[in-house]
């Protein structure tokens, strides 16, 4: 009886540890991307709650526009990665793309 309880509580135990590593992997991967974001090339000040659309340059450096893809008279001139918003914890938020 004393065994079964101790491989319950163990086997408990080990399905909280892989949710703790995977929450760890999550925030980890999170922060890379968050820095990422935040070295993209950038010829502006970026403002907290302001969003701003992301592009790809073919030598694959990253580059803020305030400009949206819709809003380029033909093609944009990059490759459109996505739109983020600046969040107060200085983290970004994909809106969209």
């Amino acid at each position: 009886m004393l065994t079964v309880q101790a491989t319950a509580k163990l086997r408990l135990l080990a399905e909280q540890m892989e949710q703790l590593r995977a929450k760890a992997r999550r925030i980890l991967s999170e922060t890379r991307e968050h820095q990422e974001l935040h070295r993209a090339q950038c010829g502006f000040s970026k403002k907290v709650g302001q969003a701003y659309h992301l592009y790809r340059k073919p030598s694959g450096e990253l580059l803020f526009s305030l400009v949206d893809p819709s809003e380029w008279r033909a093609e944009p001139p990059f490759e459109y990665v996505g739109t983020y918003r600046l969040e107060l914890d200085k983290t970004w938020k994909k809106l969209k793309g």
